[in-house]
């Protein structure tokens, strides 16, 4: 019994270690509980708030699924790779997302969870400068429409909130040699009546959709473009 009290009370002056040893393996458990969220330099922070107890933006607007001005809900802004406070755990729920990777040889196709619904007759959002996505308050404060979006992304890596959009990769369009590409457009003004082909409208050799779109192009087969020619 006596070496029993021995080993307890020798141990007992060790305590500190135990407390350290303990804070090393769950630091980032104290850190979450404190409202401390490190977010990664390859990721960014998605944000939820569970709620909201008092003021004029409790909750989210009818028909709206992202929170522009701090509702409950899923937020627009996300957090940047670095410490971030006042995220309490009882209040927030943050979730590391890896940055969207559009590799080589591929684009990024983006459909929007919110925003404006689509005009009549219209199937593609209207372009609006969000800077390729990674700005969503802005395309969300700039009259960016619900579905697919006509602006298309290149090879990279973008901090995109996934919470609100949604990135396809696409593989690029190849047209071999001795091929041509036919295209037809599924958006856009209806043909007039007594024509077949849509009109002429400089897009890229329908690269740019955006442009297309405000070009006037028209929905339907389209003539040939020839990035040769004028």
């Amino acid at each position: 019994m006596e070496d029993v009290r021995s080993i307890f009370a020798s141990m007992s002056g060790y305590w500190w270690v135990v407390v350290l040893l303990l804070m090393l393996i769950g630091w980032k458990q104290i850190l979450w509980f404190f409202g401390v969220i490190i977010i990664p330099d390859n990721m960014i922070g998605l944000v939820t708030k569970k709620f909201v107890l008092w003021g004029a933006n409790k909750d989210l607007p009818l028909g709206k699924i992202v929170a522009l001005k701090g509702e409950a809900g899923d937020q627009v802004d996300t957090l940047a790779s670095g410490v971030h406070y006042g995220l309490w755990p009882w209040q927030y729920t943050v979730a590391n997302q890896q940055l969207v990777i559009i590799p080589e040889n591929f684009i990024g196709v983006v459909e929007s969870r919110d925003g404006q619904p689509l005009s009549d007759g219209n199937i593609i959002g209207k372009h609006v400068d969000c800077d390729m996505f990674q700005n969503a308050r802005a395309f969300l404060e700039g009259g960016g429409q619900r579905g697919p979006q006509a602006m298309v992304i290149p090879e990279g890596s973008y901090r995109i909130n996934t919470l609100l959009f949604r990135v396809s990769n696409e593989i690029i369009t190849d047209i071999k040699k001795d091929q041509i590409g036919v295209v037809e457009a599924l958006g856009g003004s209806p043909i007039p009546n007594g024509r077949v082909l849509a009109k002429h409208v400089d897009c890229n050799t329908f690269q740019d959709a955006h442009g297309f779109l405000a070009g006037g192009g028209e929905r339907g087969p389209q003539l040939p473009q020839n990035p040769k020619t004028p």
